[in-house]
């Protein structure tokens, strides 16, 4: 990352594509000892950068892009199919070969993903935009990504129009760590700070049926 801007957004986005792919190239190397943790970890770090991209890089590529509405829905769809594999991987065995072509899918897609962000739209985004703004947008996107769930949501709607109205809730499940699922009151009580916040504005009932998936975990 550069240290001119140290919250710039397009330097902030290109260091978690490096990570990523740094993860794949593990996966690819890894027996069947270790593999599934590593794709855990991988599908981890995709939500939370996904659900980031679209809270702040995706509506400013609307916004100031002369061509902005059409490059975020193409990228919004590779993120529905990226999300589709995600979640088939979750319910693959480990041990069937199928599981590896879900994984060898996704490292695929991903990757032309990060090629095509990379190449095309992060380019544009950066000589579009002063420095100032792109600073407060990589700050905005690096605390996003903590606050962000960790899981593909079993029940994303796929369509960009449904995606880009949809807060994150919907979509996303936070799961920290494996364990039992908890009822209504440990899912507010075990949220931090401003997710608490958040949950505050909303009955149980509203909360719940927006959060329908989303689930903590001890």
């Amino acid at each position: 990352m550069t240290t001119a801007h140290k919250h710039d957004l397009v330097d902030d986005i290109v260091t978690d594509h490096r990570e990523v792919e740094a993860v794949f190239s593990q996966i690819e190397a890894a027996g069947d000892e270790g593999k599934r943790d590593l794709v855990e970890h991988v599908i981890t770090e995709l939500v939370r950068h996904s659900v980031a991209e679209e809270q702040y890089l995706y509506p400013t590529v609307r916004r100031v892009l002369p061509n902005g509405d059409e490059l975020a829905d193409h990228e919004l769809k590779e993120h529905a199919e990226a999300e589709e594999v995600m979640k088939a991987i979750e319910k693959a065995d480990a041990q069937d070969a199928e599981f590896d072509e879900l994984v060898g899918k996704l490292i695929e897609d991903v990757r032309h993903h990060i090629q095509e962000e990379e190449s095309l739209l992060l380019p544009k985004l950066r000589a579009t935009c002063d420095a100032a703004e792109l600073d407060d947008l990589g700050e905005k996107f690096e605390n996003s990504k903590k606050m962000a769930p960790t899981r593909p949501h079993p029940s994303a709607p796929d369509r960009p129009p449904a995606r880009q109205q949809d807060s994150w809730p919907r979509r996303w499940s936070y799961r920290p760590h494996a364990g039992r699922h908890h009822g209504p009151q440990y899912l507010i009580a075990g949220l931090d700070a401003p997710r608490r916040s958040a949950c505050a504005l909303l009955s149980m009932s509203t909360w719940l049926d927006s959060c329908d998936a989303c689930y903590v975990f001890d």
